[in-house]
């Protein structure tokens, strides 16, 4: 937690946040390669739902 938020104080959160949000994804595929966890479906969507709304944030376009 205390990257976070020192990441957000010399970051703008639009930068920070996608960094942190793919944090999800990156433990879910770990998991998946070393610990030998296996997702249901219903998981395997949650994750690409993440990834794909870790992606829409980091290339949004910047106003200004």
């Amino acid at each position: 937690m205390g990257v976070l938020l020192r990441a957000l104080q010399i970051g703008h959160a639009a930068q920070v946040a996608p960094v942190d949000k793919l944090s999800v994804v990156l433990v879910a595929l770990f998991a998946f390669a070393f610990l030998g966890e296996r997702p249901t479906l219903r998981e395997w969507i949650g994750i690409g739902l993440v990834a794909s709304g870790v992606i829409l944030i980091a290339f949004a376009p910047r106003p200004g």
